[in-house]
């Protein structure tokens, strides 16, 4: 699963996963540009601690941006996300 798994383990796994990896990808929905409670918390994790240097290998990708049927509402959720990411 995810890292937004209910199984501690399976969060903590993902971490070590991170604190190792070259990079790794953030996935956010573009149809909801506002993070999740725990995507917040999972980039605290992250931030917290001894995995802060992570975030200087992490990717943002926001999806589903294509599926936006004006260019002014792709240009709102682009920019509701990329200020939630950052």
């Amino acid at each position: 699963p995810g890292f937004d798994s209910p199984i501690k383990e399976h969060r903590d796994a993902g971490l070590q996963a991170i604190k190792s990896a070259d990079a790794f990808l953030f996935l956010t929905d573009g149809n909801r540009p506002s993070l999740t409670r725990d995507q917040i918390r999972l980039l605290n994790e992250i931030q917290g601690g001894k995995h802060y240097e992570a975030m200087k290998r992490a990717f943002g990708v926001i999806t589903k941006l294509d599926q936006c049927h004006t260019p002014v509402k792709f240009m709102e959720l682009l920019t509701k996300s990329r200020v939630e990411l950052i």
